[in-house]
């Protein structure tokens, strides 16, 4: 079964064409990168770490990653991946990849990190497409996730409750993290703000 959504794909592939990011103020998304990226385990990585950004759209993110690993595996659905490409030309570690979590060709087992910011929610199988994600994983590797959620059409006890997990949720994300047998070995996993 496919698992992606080819009108979102080409929704956010023409909403990134025209917003590019390439105007942003860069010491303001310096700022953003920094409040996503503040809990990432850099180091855990060595200075030959490989890596996948799942989702890059304009590649505002890689643009901080790629300067701190050996490679840097970029993918995206949509037509934004050629505004990724020309926004880190400068950047000859970078890889692109016009694929979908499902078709991504990266080989199991073979990246030492991965991130997907705001991106994996989109999927119709979010569950499935965070498996696709740890497959490439190799066994150890931090994988940094941020899914939104909307709780427009929840009734208020459905939120009241949402309210008081996300404060257990805050305490367990203080404590150690686990780790979890997959495929490829173990991938540690956390549950963070």
């Amino acid at each position: 079964m496919k698992n992606s959504d080819e009108k979102v794909i080409y929704e956010f592939g023409r909403e990134w064409t025209k917003f590019d990011y390439s105007e942003l103020d860069k010491v303001q998304l310096k700022k953003n990168f920094d409040q996503y990226f503040h809990i990432f385990p850099w180091h855990l990585l060595s200075t030959d770490a490989v890596g996948f950004d799942m989702g890059c759209g304009t590649g505002r993110w890689a643009q901080f990653v790629a300067p701190k690993v050996k490679s840097l595996n970029c993918i995206e659905p949509s037509d934004a991946i050629e505004v990724a490409k020309n926004n880190l030309s400068g950047l000859e570690n970078v890889k692109f990849y016009k694929q979908t979590t499902q078709t991504c060709s990266l080989n199991e087992c073979s990246q030492d990190f991965g991130y997907s910011l705001g991106v994996l929610h989109h999927i119709p199988d979010t569950q499935a497409a965070i498996k696709d994600c740890t497959r490439l994983l190799k066994s150890g590797a931090p994988l940094l996730l941020y899914l939104y959620y909307d709780f427009e059409n929840k009734p208020f006890w459905y939120k009241v409750i949402w309210r008081i997990s996300d404060i257990l949720r805050r305490g367990i994300s203080r404590a150690p993290l686990a780790s979890v047998k997959h495929g490829c070995g173990w991938v540690r996993y956390g549950l963070w703000d």
